[in-house]
């Protein structure tokens, strides 16, 4: 383990300033995603504050991880001492690989593989066909304690825990479990409207799977039912070994895949990590099942972690000089210079950093979001529009085009040009099946029709992606994906159940619920940008109002109570079914009663919400008051 000692930071994501010390919790330290981006900008920025303070007093810096190869680089950007501390867990991890029958021992000392034993034999022949890895046989070996699964897909995690849930049926459940099992399903009935069949077979049985395709309340109930041993098994994908604390006595990993790519050495120690817990058990396994052929595999075992590299790319340094500039933190090139001196990028590439800068200070310059002259460097109009609303500059041409459009011929029978405009250009994960997004085509009423020509789109194009083997242009393709997506969006709003919009648009209800927050994201950023954008003012108001539609997901009638924190749209439906329409009602409510109405609700639940709403009104009134005092001392009264 490698700890940073100077000034208190742990590569990662969330900052939490507390006196002298900074907290950065640990996360995806080798991530190139925009958290990761984030962390790397605000930690130069803080070293910059830091060169400049003339006081002894220095925040100290204390960081762990175990994942960390590079550490005199990450040193030298911190600016701070590395020492090494620790080495061993402090529940022993015992790491196997499995191929064909045959299972090994990792010994880390001497860097070889060392046989074991061979697998436990198949349930029955007729076995053989569906469980070939003898993952069967592996969990059936460690119930009834918790058991890991990571699988390279999402449709691997639901065939292996299908299969799992067949061959291990003669498992023993005792009432209390199965019980709560029931509880389980009806809480996941109740939060999403309805439950699978195939998952409540699996689930009865102590099993499930994890992954995006699930909602978010889904996951959630799943994590704390595998926590608290309601669930035994449970199938995943890879993503499950980071950020969510979810520990488990065996993991078996199902292949050195993950998705359409390899695993890394990082992401194995994640997921091996999982296994044997302080408080859990006195020792953890873990199983890595490959083949003779996997070339990857001893790189996983015994290779070294990757490194941590500067997360500062080309697309992502222009968003962040973009914000810079906008600030006004760097209004000249020696501004740029010294930010450049104090990120990692420089210390990683020290020759090439300065003219990745200039690179991309060109664009800006190209595309119009920033002014160079004698004078130093400043956003445009366009530029501070940009910044103001966190739009992604690669992406700002494409919505200012869009919204040209709409300004000239926006439909608004109806709101589906207004969604289609919310839907991110860089909408991601959907997959469309052209051939019969072209018969929908045939079927749109007058006004869809109408709004698939204002939005610039074409039957032709539609014609030629269904019946053309021909492979499309990707890019061209980007503008007919967020229309179909905006059907599916637009259903939530006009009331379709998420079941049904899924079933009907063949999107995952996670990845539907994923873009629909992504929708209101961009909504949110569309009212900042148009509020800057003098010739768009007036769309501002709409966005503004489209972001609270979306919110609540064509169920304006439970804006007061989805107010109210923790309560989601199902528990919402409950309350506003049984009579409780305002947070008046709420807050006279009495716990014992309202427990008793409402289904699934505890008087302790009952409680809380009651205090909640009692809250959220005095702050309404509170807010009430100051406006009204506001304008007495104004004389506007």
């Amino acid at each position: 383990m490698q700890i940073f000692t100077g000034s208190l930071v742990t590569l990662g994501i969330g900052l939490m300033p507390y006196g002298y010390y900074i907290i950065i919790l640990p996360y995806y330290v080798n991530s190139q995603q925009s958290h990761s981006r984030a962390i790397q900008l605000i930690l130069s920025l803080i070293l910059g504050v830091l060169s400049t303070r003339t006081s002894s007093v220095r925040p100290r810096i204390t960081g762990m991880t175990a994942t960390l190869s590079n550490d005199k680089e990450v040193g030298l950007f911190l600016r701070c001492s590395m020492e090494h501390s620790g080495g061993s867990r402090p529940v022993a991890l015992r790491e196997h690989v499995k191929i064909a029958r045959q299972i090994y021992l990792v010994d880390k000392e001497k860097q070889e593989l060392v046989p074991d034993r061979e697998t436990s034999p198949v349930l029955s022949p007729s076995t053989t066909h569906a469980d070939t890895d003898c993952v069967a046989a592996l969990v059936r070996e460690k119930l009834p304690e918790s058991v890991l699964v990571f699988c390279p897909t999402k449709a691997s995690c639901e065939t292996t825990a299908r299969m799992l849930s067949v061959l291990l049926t003669n498992s023993e459940t005792d009432e209390t479990i199965a019980g709560k099992r029931d509880v389980l399903l009806k809480r996941i009935e109740l939060e999403t409207g309805h439950v699978d069949a195939q998952l409540k077979d699996i689930l009865l049985k102590g099993i499930c799977y994890h992954h995006s395709g699930l909602t978010g309340d889904e996951r959630v109930l799943v994590e704390e039912a595998f926590c608290s041993g309601v669930l035994n098994v449970l199938c995943c994908t890879s993503t499950l070994a980071a950020g969510v604390n979810l520990p488990a006595a065996r993991v078996i990993i199902r292949s050195v895949k993950i998705g359409t790519g390899y695993l890394t050495r990082t992401r194995y120690l994640q997921m091996v990590g999982r296994a044997g817990r302080t408080g859990l058990s006195s020792s953890g396994d873990s199983f890595l099942l490959g083949t003779h052929s996997d070339k990857t595999l001893p790189h996983l075992v015994f290779g070294a972690v990757e490194d941590v590299r500067s997360s500062l790319n080309t697309d992502s340094l222009t968003l962040t000089l973009l914000h810079l500039i906008g600030s006004g933190m760097i209004s000249s090139m020696a501004d740029l210079g010294m930010f450049m001196k104090r990120t990692l990028l420089d210390i990683q590439q020290p020759d090439e950093s300065l003219n990745l800068a200039e690179r991309a200070l060109h664009f800006l310059e190209e595309a119009k979001f920033i002014d160079r002259t004698e004078g130093g460097i400043k956003p445009t109009s366009f530029g501070k529009a940009v910044y103001k609303s966190s739009l992604d500059p690669t992406l700002a041409h494409s919505v200012l085009s869009g919204l040209r459009v709409a300004n000239k011929h926006l439909v608004l029978q109806g709101d589906l040009h207004l969604v289609y405009l919310c839907v991110p250009p860089d909408v991601q994960n959907v997959y469309v099946d052209w051939s019969k997004y072209f018969d929908a085509y045939n079927q749109f009423d007058e006004v869809t029709r109408l709004t698939f020509t204002a939005a610039g789109l074409e039957e032709s194009f539609l014609a030629r992606r269904a019946f053309s083997h021909k492979k499309s242009d990707a890019v061209a393709e980007v503008p007919y994906t967020r229309f179909y997506v905006a059907g599916a969006l637009h259903k939530l709003l006009s009331g379709v159940p998420s079941w049904d919009v899924s079933a009907l648009f063949k999107i995952p209800r996670g990845t539907l619920q994923t873009t629909l927050n992504s929708a209101i994201t961009h909504a949110s950023k569309l009212a900042l940008f148009t509020k800057e954008m003098p010739e768009y003012w007036a769309m501002s108001a709409v966005f503004d109002a489209l972001v609270q539609k979306l919110f609540f997901a064509g169920a304006p009638e439970l804006a007061q109570i989805l107010e109210i924190p923790g309560v989601k749209h199902a528990r919402a439906k409950q309350l506003y079914k049984a009579g409780y329409h305002t947070l008046q009602k709420l807050v006279a409510a009495e716990p014992r009663f309202l427990a008793a109405e409402i289904e699934h609700l505890s008087q302790h639940q009952a409680q809380k919400i009651i205090s909640s709403a009692k809250i959220l009104l005095q702050e309404q009134a509170d807010a009430l008051t100051d406006a009204a005092l506001q304008l007495l001392e104004t004389g506007a009264v």
